[in-house]
């Protein structure tokens, strides 16, 4: 009689040290992303604007809530409405040899994101890979959807760049960048 207690208490043990060791299931919820680009410059005769197809991208999410993306941004689809100067843009960028531009992101808290409104990045044109700081504006969040405009400005010279330029033209150093982020948990 002693024994059916006994082994009772055992099965019991077992399947709560099982439950207990078992990974947790994954989250069912995802995060899907997607960024849409905009650029401005400026050059001795007039400003230009120009943007890039919007990409998609997937940021991971770890168990202490911090997110990792990886965004690549084609060089071909830069574009300002003019060939002469996306022919340029596309040369200058080697997009032959280079054909993404990229941004790391890791370990972004979304919380220090809407306290400070700053986005910490790495950011990759060419072979050069220097850091990057966003500015971040129109916060709007609810409890599936986060969107913002994260706004920078790139030094083409830092970035081993020569700015384009014909006669008298000359394209200034530097480009201001935004990129409106959205953000859906499905």
């Amino acid at each position: 009689m002693v024994r059916k207690p006994l082994r009772t208490l055992l099965l019991g043990f077992l399947t709560v040290s099982m439950l207990v060791a078992a990974p947790a299931p994954a989250q069912s919820a995802t995060l899907a992303g997607k960024a849409a680009i905009s650029f401005a410059g400026s050059s001795t005769l007039h400003q230009f604007k120009g943007v890039a197809d919007p990409v998609g991208f997937t940021p991971a999410e770890n168990t202490t809530g911090q997110w990792s993306a990886y965004v690549e941004v084609p060089v071909a689809s830069l574009k300002t409405g003019n060939g002469w100067r996306d022919d340029n843009m596309q040369g200058m960028l080697q997009a032959d040899r280079y054909p993404m531009v990229r941004a790391v992101f890791a370990g972004t808290d979304p919380q220090a994101l809407r306290a400070h409104l700053t986005l910490p990045f790495s950011l990759t044109i060419r072979d050069v890979t220097h850091p990057a700081t966003a500015e971040l504006r129109n916060w709007v969040e609810s409890d599936k959807h986060l969107e913002f405009d994260a706004e920078f400005s790139v030094s083409l010279k830092e970035y081993g760049l020569e700015a384009p330029s014909a006669l008298f033209v000359r394209v200034d150093d530097e480009v201001a960048v935004t990129v409106h982020v959205t953000l859906d948990r499905t």
